[in-house]
């Protein structure tokens, strides 16, 4: 009979980049030839680097895994395992103490830095951003933003991320980049601002690491693209689009290509921007900056009717509202994600929130930098191409509405740095809703539930998960202090760390409590 241990050892280093990190532990742990491998930092190196290629490993996405030590690459390899294992569990447990950080009023979570200890809060009542470190409690000084419409996806870089904010101060818009530094000490500074101008409604702002931009419209006209270059602000372009005006849901950025997601009769049509019109430090080769309607993807109206054999009778669509969900484009990451509230009409007459619907979209490769301009032709081939590639891939429907916390800057929804997974609040549906109007007694308001939705990049397939939480018990915490009692009820912010497995929240009593399950 075969058996491995006659291989020799450098016969078995060129089968571990095929091992996936389950594989290389069990082997370890059953094959004496493979335990012996795996006290050699090369063991544990191949398989981190393959999974890190296909979803997040419990670190920083840009350590440097060559300076860890054998017995530190082992525990990564581990708790990335084990937490891969308990989130593919219908109900995840929590596997630790929730530790707490009191965020004062900074109690919106802007971004969270994952694989480190760092956090981006937000004051919607200061107008002001903070950056924390959790751990130690060190924070940075104040930037005043005053009130914020929307971000880009954050920039990772080795020390630092980077977003654009579309601001607002009184009816001022303005587009602020800032700079989130971890190491040595957690620091926050403005590093690109510019104003805009009067008259235009803007939204769908965007950012890659050389050039940040937004789309505008006037009330009578057509959606224009506005992008300045990040190193040379003199530098700038004004994209027009023959898209009558209508509300920009959104944009995402693949390779150095804007995509924007922009509603029509029910359906989400995308719109592709190609880097050829935005303001590089490169001069474009083509003189025409008139992009025409080319919409490269969509995402149909649902049909009227059951969504679930549960439903008693086919609900009528009233109403949809969406919301983009986009990730950092540059370092490999894998989706993008549309949320989808979906209002219907009881057979009663009443309206109500019916359902919310997830969708995971795959990016395409992007386009590499050598052949961004090869040619006319070729190039509006290969914009074509990726327009195609970039097709819903699969969509959940999940009962319920999203839950709302008055006074929080945005929905209770956020999308890992990955794009593999949505954490959300959902209130579950309301059986009073579709009750007649006279029915007895009041209505009981359904408790909150803390979901996850996961991607699956090598199945293609998207779960549906409840994450159970219990009381934050820091350290030094008093357990049975009200204020870090958790309950969904009370969650008025969210931020999700895949890669270590923490899911975060901030409650009204302005705690921001790190919930583990790795």
């Amino acid at each position: 009979m075969f058996s491995l241990d006659v291989l020799p050892a450098d016969i078995l280093l060129l089968i571990l980049p095929s091992l996936s990190l389950q594989d290389a532990i069990s082997l370890s742990m059953v094959n004496q030839s493979f335990y012996t491998l795996s006290q050699e930092h090369s063991f544990w190196l191949e398989p981190l680097r393959t999974t890190r290629n296909i979803q997040p490993i419990p670190c920083a996405t840009m350590d440097d895994l060559t300076v860890r030590s054998t017995s530190d690459l082992k525990q990564l390899a581990l708790r990335s395992v084990r937490l891969a294992r308990n989130w593919s569990q219908p109900l995840p447990q929590t596997t630790g103490p929730t530790n707490t950080f009191s965020c004062g009023v900074h109690n919106n979570i802007l971004f969270c830095l994952p694989g480190t200890d760092a956090i981006v809060l937000y004051s919607l009542q200061e107008g002001s951003i903070i950056c924390a470190n959790v751990k130690t409690g060190e924070s940075s000084a104040p930037v005043s933003v005053n009130r914020i419409l929307d971000m880009s996806s954050p920039l990772e870089e080795p020390t630092s991320f980077s977003v654009s904010l579309l601001a607002d101060d009184d009816g001022d818009m303005s587009i602020v980049v800032l700079k989130a530094l971890i190491h040595p000490v957690v620091t926050l500074e403005t590093v690109f601002t510019h104003e805009l101008s009067d008259g235009y409604i803007y939204a769908g702002i965007f950012m890659t690491p050389s050039v940040v931009g937004v789309a505008r419209a006037m009330e009578i006209g057509t959606i224009e693209v506005q992008s300045f270059n990040l190193l040379n602000p003199k530098l700038s372009t004004v994209i027009v689009t023959d898209r009558p005006n209508s509300p920009v849901l959104g944009s995402t950025v693949i390779g150095d290509t804007v995509f924007f997601i922009i509603p029509q009769a029910g359906d989400a049509f995308v719109y592709a921007c190609p880097p050829r019109l935005l303001a590089y430090s490169e001069p474009s080769p083509e003189t025409d900056y008139t992009i025409q309607r080319s919409h490269v993807a969509h995402i149909p109206r649902p049909r009227d009717g059951p969504l679930s054999s549960s439903d008693p009778s086919p609900p009528s669509i009233m109403r949809l509202e969406y919301c983009v969900l986009s990730t950092e484009p540059n370092r490999g990451r894998n989706t993008i994600s549309v949320a989808r509230n979906i209002t219907t009409a009881a057979p009663t007459g009443r309206q109500f929130p019916h359902s919310l619907e997830i969708t995971f979209w795959p990016r395409p490769a992007p386009v590499p930098a050598s052949s961004r301009f090869r040619g006319f032709k070729e190039g509006r081939e290969r914009e074509r191409a990726d327009g195609r590639r970039m097709q819903p891939a699969q969509t959940i429907c999940i009962p319920g509405s999203l839950s709302n916390q008055p006074g929080t800057a945005w929905e209770l929804l956020v999308i890992a740095n990955s794009g593999l997974a949505v954490v959300l609040v959902i209130d579950p549906p309301d059986p009073a809703a579709e009750s007649p109007v006279d029915s007895q007694g009041p209505p009981l308001r359904p408790v909150p539930k803390l979901m996850m939705a996961r991607y699956d990049p090598v199945l293609h397939s998207v779960s549906l998960h409840e994450l159970r939480i219990s009381a934050g018990t820091g350290q030094g915490a008093d357990p049975d202090d009200p204020e870090l009692q958790l309950d969904t009820r009370g969650i008025c912010a969210l931020g999700l760390d895949d890669h270590r497995g923490y899911v975060i929240v901030v409650t009204v009593h302005n705690v921001v409590h790190y919930i583990p399950y790795a």
